[in-house]
């Protein structure tokens, strides 16, 4: 039992054995790294769109590209495939929204009225029947409210983008951990 608890002779044999000690540090280092990796990784995975109300019946249909989905594609997959309960489509972009004379350059997201339907976002102001309401009704995010409406409520203030003007109808809260 002293001969196992003794490292003397261990740290002896590591010093006359420099290029064997150095290889096997570093591969035990890579190989500690690796494995940190794949845990980040797998808790990352997991967490990803858990808060959402039915999530063990939402996919993600995308290309190599992108997760963005031509909305002319919706009805004729919903044809085709029954058990296909609803679709949506999505679309990120950047861009410059003109609020009262300032220029806001923000990321976008653009989204028919059945995103809704399917996801579960929680929201702070307003109404999603509200959205379908109009055709340029927008909801924003909690972030974007701030940056616009100084902590005053930001439904019903009104956006230029591309020359068209656009309500916000309701804010959602900032969300995490997602695949939008």
């Amino acid at each position: 039992m002293k001969n196992i608890l003794n490292f003397k002779p261990f740290f002896k044999f590591l010093s006359r054995n420099k290029a064997y000690s150095a290889v096997t540090v570093f591969g035990l280092s890579v190989s500690i790294m690796f494995a940190v990796l794949v845990g980040i990784n797998t808790v990352t995975e997991l967490s990803f769109d858990n808060f959402h109300y039915n999530k063990e019946r939402i996919y993600v249909f995308e290309n190599e590209m992108s997760h963005q989905f031509p909305h002319k594609i919706k009805e004729y997959i919903i044809d085709k495939y029954p058990e296909i309960e609803d679709i949506t489509g999505i679309r990120t972009s950047g861009g410059i929204i003109t609020l009262k004379d300032e220029k806001i350059r923000t990321d976008m997201t653009f989204t028919d009225t059945s995103f809704f339907n399917i996801f579960s976002y929680e929201l702070i102001e307003g109404d999603v029947e509200n959205l379908k309401k109009r055709k340029n009704n927008i909801i924003i995010s909690e972030s974007f409210a701030k940056k616009i409406a100084f902590n005053e409520p930001a439904t019903g203030k009104e956006l230029e983008f591309e020359n068209e003007t656009l309500t916000v109808v309701a804010v959602v809260k900032n969300f995490k951990n997602s695949t939008i």
